[in-house]
């Protein structure tokens, strides 16, 4: 897409222009793993991509897509404590914290690589609340921890994750406001991250 839009194309479109000039500027983000905010620019893709799922009815779908967005909202929270989610160094964290360290281990799981990976969304969420009980993004987590629970419960039991439910139209806004709630919190740009990562509407 990126190698397209370099062309130029957008003259074609003149409509368009200013979408697609802003379209441009995400997809060059998103091509670079090195930029700053890289992450954040694949979170409002993510995000987009499930809104456009949700206007085609595939809930299941959007709901999958919504659930990697908190995933990614997690990674960046515990990455400025300079902890990998899926390389955790429990030796570090046993040499802060000794009882921390005990109640993490039982959430965590040991891969084919010999790398300990969190379980599960939440065990993620209460270390980074363990971690900074300042950290804007771990406070909403934990202040509706069961309403979070719900969502990951009813994702965990759609038909495209672990079960054989097929999830609605309400599943799907509940799920998205809370991605968006997190969103908001993680940076103050989202509205132009949303926007720069969404299709342009052609007539």
């Amino acid at each position: 897409a990126l190698e397209k839009f370099s062309t130029g194309f957008y003259i074609d479109f003149p409509d368009l222009k200013n979408q697609l000039k802003r379209n441009y500027k995400s997809l060059q983000i998103l091509n670079n793993p090195n930029h700053k905010r890289h992450h954040l620019y694949l979170i409002g893709s993510l995000m987009n991509n499930a809104y456009r799922r949700a206007e085609e009815g595939k809930y299941d779908d959007a709901i999958a897509r919504l659930y990697r967005s908190i995933e990614l909202i997690s990674q960046i929270g515990l990455e400025k404590y300079d902890i990998d989610p899926y390389n955790v160094d429990l030796d570090r964290i046993e040499a802060d914290s000794p009882e921390m360290a005990r109640n993490l281990k039982p959430k965590l799981t040991k891969g084919y690589d010999d790398k300990y990976k969190f379980i599960s969304l939440d065990a993620r969420f209460l270390l980074l609340y363990n971690i900074s009980k300042f950290n804007e993004i771990a406070v909403e987590y934990f202040n509706n921890r069961t309403k979070f629970n719900n969502l990951l419960h009813s994702r965990n039991n759609s038909i495209i994750a672990h079960g054989s439910d097929v999830k609605t139209f309400e599943d799907y806004e509940n799920f998205k406001n809370s991605v968006l709630d997190l969103f908001k919190l993680l940076t103050e740009d989202y509205k132009q991250i949303l926007d720069a990562t969404s299709f342009p509407q052609f007539k």
